[in-house]
């Protein structure tokens, strides 16, 4: 008996440190990710896709414009020339080698020598994913893009392009070029798509060849309607769904995604829209300082159930006083009426 209670917590404990593992598969040292805890929480788009069969449906809300870290880009977006991460610059370029961000320090020459030494940053899209899984009830009121099916945040790294695949169409992106193109007068100047102050898609024009958004000089374009059918198509769209209902959106979108924080230079593009991304990161915080650190909002499936059973029990109590107090007030109502109705025969018989 206790050989096989041994085994049974050995293999529950293995099971419990492969989820957490597909969870995140990062590795923390000394202490391991409180976050795994929670039902709905993936680390990245990375461990989302290794761990695709344990959804039910994905879906993904569109927030809005983020400059980040691009990685694959529309000059060269196909198979044969993902060129290892690097900005080609579109246009009369005769010399991209020397003109690409994200390639070793000081490619640029005398004159451009900070271009290559910087990460590619460009226009990409925030969004929210959400997952439904098997044992997960939705009701028909309520939307599967909700605080309870809430995975975690992220940005595109190729742009537009995966995500507007999402979309089926209704949203066209040929406005809004994914590649660096520069052209002289006097002056080298460049152009791409970048990101207004207010998180929403813009044609930009920067100082320069390199699309750097340090050296922004005009908007060309706001896209206004490209802005607003994002906006409206993208509000709650399912990308993946196991029984092949949907068609699957996820696989791309995920491989060119890579989850945020709302800190650092990304604060004001990673949407956070039930402040789960400050819980987690608290939780990093405490399980650093404390190894053993389970974050305290979440119950094991035991207390869950206790506390339902309690709850059920309470409403039982709760409904036989209501039924008992509604038998006695009628019982104390048909007496009262007797009584009445005893006198009045009284003083009748009397008169």
């Amino acid at each position: 008996m206790r050989v096989s209670l041994q085994i049974s917590i050995l293999i529950t404990n293995f099971i419990s440190a492969s989820s957490s593992y597909n969870k995140d598969s990062n590795s923390y040292g000394g202490y391991s990710n409180p976050n795994t805890a929670y039902s709905h929480y993936w680390a990245d788009s990375k461990n989302v896709l290794a761990d695709l069969s344990s959804f039910k449906e994905l879906w993904v809300r569109y927030h809005n414009c983020a400059w980040s870290p691009i990685t694959y880009t529309g000059s060269n977006n196909n198979n044969n020339n993902k060129n290892n991460g690097h900005r080609d610059l579109g246009g009369n370029n005769n010399n991209n080698n020397n003109n690409q961000c994200g390639s070793d320090a000081g490619s640029g020459g005398e004159d451009n020598w900070f271009l290559g030494m910087g990460q590619c940053v460009g226009a990409n899209v925030a969004f929210t994913l959400y997952g439904v899984l098997p044992d997960d009830y939705i009701g028909k009121k309520e939307s599967p893009c909700s605080k309870k099916t809430y995975i975690n945040s992220f940005f595109t790294t190729n742009g537009l392009y995966s995500f507007a695949k999402a979309t089926e169409g209704d949203v066209d992106i040929s406005a809004a070029p994914q590649y660096c193109g520069y052209y002289s007068n006097d002056y080298y100047y460049s152009m791409t798509t970048g990101c207004s102050s207010s998180g929403k898609f813009t044609v930009d024009t920067f100082y320069g060849k390199g699309c750097i958004g340090a050296f922004y000089n005009y908007t060309i374009d706001t896209l206004d309607q490209m802005n607003a059918n994002l906006t409206s198509s993208m509000e709650c769209t399912q990308i993946y769904a196991s029984d092949g209902s949907a068609y699957d959106y996820a696989t791309e979108l995920l491989t060119y995604s890579s989850s945020c924080l709302p800190y650092g230079n990304n604060k004001y593009f990673c949407p956070d829209p039930y402040y789960m991304l400050k819980t987690y990161e608290y939780n990093y915080v405490m399980a650093q300082m404390n190894s053993s650190y389970f974050p305290s909002d979440i119950k094991s499936s035991e207390e869950e159930a206790i506390t339902n059973r309690l709850m059920a029990s309470l409403l039982f109590i709760v409904a036989g006083v209501l039924l008992l107090a509604s038998v006695i007030m009628r019982k104390n109502r048909d007496e009262r009426e007797d009584v009445t109705e005893f006198k009045l025969k009284r003083r009748r018989v009397i008169s």
